[in-house]
Parts: structure tokens; sequence; C-alpha cells
């Protein structure tokens, strides 16, 4: 070995040394998350290695929206792999933290930023996720021609920031004849899994409920959607999101002589999170889904797309601007 080559080595050797000795830092959030899917492979998960720490906390949210949560302790990890046959189709979110001690409480660090993965789902050009005024996000989905919220909107203000009139009891809801929303207060986790309800007077305000770029759907992209899953009873079935409420794995009641066929194969994941009528009853939870269209029919009466339980398929209907529904937003 020469001078040359020995000093280097020594100096490489002396800089790595000072910097695993540095102390792991659990005041911050790891950096640098990223998530990408190979098909027949599975999901790598790297990050940048915290110094000096001795494992990592990963967090998931699965497609069913369970909550996922792994220690692993012993080394200074930077990267996780999962096999393609431990994934089903759908969007997970994923964070993970720094650990800081391989002994309880672990000394573990803030979450990091959240990065997203999509297994099954085709995704939309525009990235796999939107973001509202209210800072709430969005998964996506393209489904045919246009690209879907794959989540109900929850979101407050109109895009302008002016604040959407809320928590009206029955006799002001039907009285009204500007917008509001709504959300049904006997199910505690509604606005988790449901998003908020919104009359007709909300839908059509110029101001806009939906991100800058998106817009409520009119005709063409529910009758684009219908098309591209096959007509409105396939539609249906690959709309709905799986489970039931009876057994706990979903939220749709499913009644003995229906069958519960639901496939959610479109990634659209139509909740029952049901309706408020003209006069401020809720209606339908468990039992039905229903989402606006932009488009009024030839009277000028507002219109809306809606599936049951029932029957798995998703037909329209006619409603009044003081009745509330959900809304999806597709990219213009």
């Amino acid at each position: 070995m020469n001078c040359r080559t020995g000093g280097l080595w020594v100096l490489v050797t002396l800089v790595s040394g000072l910097l695993s000795a540095q102390p792991c830092n659990s005041s911050t959030a790891p950096t640098g998350l990223n998530a990408t899917y190979t098909p027949g492979v599975g999901a790598l998960m790297q990050w940048d290695a915290v110094p000096s720490s001795v494992g990592v906390v990963l967090r998931a949210i699965s497609p069913s929206g369970q909550s996922i949560s792994r220690r692993l302790i012993g080394a200074e990890l930077d990267q996780y792999s999962i096999p393609d046959n431990r994934l089903v189709d759908g969007i997970y979110t994923w964070r993970i933290q720094a650990v800081c001690s391989a002994t309880p409480p672990y000394d573990v660090s803030p979450v990091s930023a959240e990065a997203v993965l999509v297994k099954g789902y085709p995704q939309c050009p525009s990235g796999p996720t939107v973001t509202d005024i209210d800072g709430t996000v969005y998964n996506t989905v393209q489904i045919g021609g246009d690209c879907w919220m794959r989540e109900n909107l929850a979101v407050t203000r109109f895009r302008n920031g002016d604040p959407i009139p809320s928590g009206l009891d029955d006799a002001a809801w039907a009285a009204t004849a500007a917008p509001a929303s709504a959300i049904n207060a006997t199910e505690p986790l509604y606005l988790e899994h449901f998003g908020r309800l919104y009359n007709g007077f909300a839908m059509q305000d110029p101001r806009g409920l939906c991100p800058v770029g998106w817009r409520i759907p009119g005709n063409s992209a529910w009758t684009d959607l219908v098309a591209a899953l096959g007509g409105e009873h396939e539609a249906g079935i690959q709309l709905m999101a799986l489970g039931n409420y009876a057994d706990g794995t979903g939220f749709w009641i499913v009644p003995p002589f229906a069958t519960n066929d639901a496939t959610n194969s479109s990634g659209f994941t139509a909740q029952p999170g049901g309706a408020r009528n003209a006069l401020g009853a809720f209606t339908g939870l468990y039992q039905a889904g229903a989402w606006w269209n932009a488009t009024p029919d030839p009277e000028g009466e507002l219109k809306f797309s809606m599936l049951f339980s029932y029957n798995s398929s998703l037909s329209s209907g006619r409603l009044e601007p003081n009745e509330g529904t959900s809304i999806r937003c597709v990219e213009e």
C-alpha cells in the first residue's frame, strides 16, 4: 500500500468513525422516504438513514383502512421490502419513525412525511393524491379516461377560502337557500370514512368545492365511468368498497336476500354515507351512497348517482337543492 492510498483509507476510516459516533437524534423525523412497487416483486421503502439509530418503526394505512405498525430493531436501516404476495390491490400510505434505543420506550422520533404506494389500480398521470384547500389529502385512481378521487370530499371551505356553513339543525337545513354541508353524527367515524354531505346550493356555487384543477362530475364523466366498467350493474359491483357492516369488515349493510358481490376492482371505493333529505333528516347510512351530478336535467332539476346495498347497481335520480349528498371530484 502506498502512502497516498494508505492515508486516504485512514482518513475515510476516521470520518466514518466520527459519523457513526454521532448520537441518534430522536427529535427530528426521518427524511427522504419514498415507496415503489414492482409487479411480481413487491414494495420497496427507502429513506435517509438516521445516524446511530438502532432501527425504525414502520407505520402504514392499508387499502382497507387498517392501521399497520411494525418495529424493526437491531441495525441502522435505510430500506425495507415486502414481497408481492403479501400486498393486496390498493393504495398504501407509509410513514416511518427512527428508533434510538433498543429497549422500551425505544426513544422514537416524530413520524416522517408520508409516501404513497399503489398496487393494482391505474395511477393518474398527475399523481396518486390531490389536496384540498384545507390540506386534506385524497387518494386518486384512473378509471377509463378520467381521474377520480377515491374518497368523498370533506372540504370545509370554498376554493376562495370562504367557509361552507355547517352544523345546521333539521329546521335550519330545511329552510336554507344557501350553501351548507353536514355530517351524520350517529356514526362517530362518519367524517373519516364518508366525508361530508353538501346541499345542492353548495354543489352549484361558483366559488367551487373541488381542488383547483378538479370539478364535480357531470353527465359525461358519470356516463364514461359506467361505460368503462361495463354497464350500470357491472359498474356498481366494481365501485363498491369491500366488506360489510354485519361482520365488521366494512360499512355496507347487505340484506339476506342480496348477494355481496362487490369487488371494488375499479379502486373507486364507494362507501354508504347516505344522504340528508329536504326536511333535514339523515337517511340511508350504511345502505346507500349518493354523489352529485353537476349537469342538471332538461327541466333544470338536480341529478345524482347512487349505489344501493341491495342491488349493487349504479342508478341515478333527481334531488331538490336543499337535499344533501356526497361529492366525488374528477380531474379537469
